[in-house]
Formats: structure tokens, sequence, C-alpha cells
């Protein structure tokens, strides 16, 4: 339709310029006959005959021209009040059926428990402002990296939160991998990958790879953390997810209660790549839920920093204060 209506505009200063061309171009003599029907008009009327016509054509044409475009931009107008008015319409439905749903199956806040309004998603905008974002990510060196000074050599490292016993996170962290409440952790994944995405120091990055679940512990808590957490962040950072190349091939026991010597013993020996070359010469995301003191971290990079190329970097939900 903008086609036809530009097409017309274009038409109708191509005929007035013709006309406009003709007029000054054209000059009949006065002893020869240009046309055929002269030989039956009266010399009087011959400039009639060859200026008057073509001017009352190009007006007709330009008349038509206009009411064409003029009709073209009344359709356009009326579907698109058409199109605006069924957006709006099941817009304002979407709200109607989400609060008449919420009667019954309120949508709740997972920190606060406080029933969520229409424009809110896991958590509410109260219990959000209150989260205690480290903005690590921007510095190459930070707090996070200096937990694995002389141990492993890594690009950079971030977390998105920091963790306090009894805090908002630990209560989070707590229902996202314990409770089943995996819309968190793709909530929390989505907040990172949206700090990562257009910062020069992650830019790099090919692929995101998730700390690995024993099969047995996976199968009875339903899914990995790590692994629903690298949902969001992928879906959020436009990266790839790359699962089941890095994997646990020894169950250990939790390491909530560990030392950090206890803990380096408990994974140091774990974990193994299935197909070391799909990692050969790639930037890789390692991702985890909380760290500590790093053990867990530690051991699945120094497996990955074996392939030659390879070149890591570390970021988690949380980190320990």
């Amino acid at each position: 339709m903008r086609f036809l209506t530009t097409f017309g505009m274009t038409m109708s200063y191509v005929i007035e310029r013709w006309g406009l061309w003709r007029r000054s171009r054209h000059k009949p003599h006065q002893h020869q006959d240009t046309t055929i029907a002269a030989s039956f008009r009266p010399k009087g009327e011959i400039s009639f005959f060859i200026r008057d016509i073509p001017n009352k054509v190009r007006y007709l044409i330009s008349v038509i021209a206009n009411e064409v475009r003029n009709l073209i931009f009344q359709i356009i107008m009326v579907f698109y009040s058409i199109v605006h008015y069924y957006t709006l319409s099941m817009q304002a439905l979407k709200i109607y059926l989400l609060s008449f749903f919420s009667l019954f199956y309120p949508r709740l806040c997972n920190s606060c428990r406080k029933a969520l309004i229409s424009e809110e998603e896991c958590l509410c905008s109260f219990c959000r402002y209150e989260l205690p974002l480290t903005h690590l990510h921007k510095e190459r060196e930070n707090s996070m990296t200096q937990i694995f000074w002389g141990r492993i050599a890594i690009e950079t490292a971030t977390a998105l939160f920091y963790f306090q016993k009894g805090g908002k996170i630990q209560h989070l962290i707590h229902q996202f991998k314990y409770k089943g409440k995996t819309d968190v952790g793709i909530y929390l994944g989505k907040m990172l990958g949206r700090q990562l995405k257009d910062h020069p120091l992650w830019e790099p990055i090919d692929m995101i790879v998730p700390v690995p679940l024993h099969e047995r512990k996976k199968h009875a808590r339903g899914y990995n953390q790590s692994e629903i957490f690298g949902m969001g962040l992928a879906s959020a950072f436009k990266k790839p997810l790359v699962v089941n190349n890095l994997v646990r091939i020894t169950k250990t026991d939790s390491q909530t209660r560990k030392s950090r010597f206890r803990r380096w013993e408990n994974v140091e020996s774990v974990f193994e790549l299935k197909n070391p070359e799909a990692f050969r010469g790639k930037n890789i995301l390692l991702i985890d839920d909380v760290v500590t003191t790093g053990s867990t971290l530690e051991a699945c990079a120094s497996k990955l920093i074996q392939i030659k190329g390879v070149r890591v970097w570390l970021a988690t939900i949380a980190m320990s204060v």
C-alpha cells in the first residue's frame, strides 16, 4: 500500500512536469496543420485542440491519482486502527485473565511471598531492589578472581550477588535447589546474561558449560541447578549451553560443611571430559550456583584448560562473603 501511494504521487508529479515541458516546447506553425482534425475545424480552434485537451487529460489524471492516493491512505488508517484495537484488546484480555486466575492461583514473590503485579516476574520490585548485586563483571581483577590466584589460570570471574547467611539470596537459592523452584534459576540466569551481554570482558566467550551433577543426585533432585541457571543465562547472553561433555564420574558428599582442603579432596578427581576435541580452542564460561572456596570450579577448570587453546571464564549466582 505504501508503494502504491508513492507510485500515485510520483505519477502525478511526472504528468505535471510533462505538461509544463509540452507548453514550453510546443509552438505550432501558423501555415501548417498539425493534425488531421485541423482540416475539419476553423483555424482558431487549432490551438484549443493542441494545447487544451492535453491539459484537461493531465488534470483528469492528476485528480484520479489524488483520489486513489487518498483512498489508499484511508484504507491504511482503517487497517492500522483495526490492528491497534485488536492488540490493545488482547493485552487487556491477558491482564483480565491473569487477574482472574490469580484469585485462585496467586503469583507470589519467591522472596517475601507477597502477590506479584502483572509486570513482575519471580520477584517483586521491592525485593529485587534490595538484592546485593556485586557488579564484579565490570572488572577483570576483582574479589572473586582473588579466590583463584595461584590455583588456576582464568580470564576473569564474576558472581551476580553476595551471599550472606539468612539473607534473601540464601533463601532464593534454597528455593531453587531444594524446593523445585526452577523458575528462580532461569530468572537469575537472565539477570546475569543481561549484565554480560554487551560487556567487552565477556564478549569473546563461545559457549557456556555448567558444573555437572552426578547422575544419581540429578535423578533424585530432578535437575541440575547449574544447568537450569545456564538456560536462563544462555537465553539472555545469546551463547550456546553445552551439557553432557563435562561429566561427574564419582558421587561426592555435600560440600556445605567441609573445610577448604576437604572440599578440594572431595572433588579432586571426580570430573572428566567425554569429548575433549569439542572444546579445543574454545573460550568457555564455566558456571555454578555458589562459590565459597572455589574447589569445585577449580577442579572443573583444571580439566578444561588441559585442552589445547581453551580459555576459561567463571560465573556463579552468588559468592560467599
